[in-house]
């Protein structure tokens, strides 16, 4: 594996992570504003 390669992987697993949290993020604000919606 090439230096090119490792920061390749690295990047992608970085942005993998991210793009996983940040839709868990959404996935927890679309609940809230459900169960606020529910509460009105």
């Amino acid at each position: 594996m090439t230096i090119n390669q490792a920061i390749e992987t690295t990047i992608l697993s970085v942005a993998t992570i991210t793009i996983a949290l940040s839709m868990d993020a959404v996935d927890i604000e679309l609940k809230a504003a459900t169960a606020g919606q529910e509460i009105a």
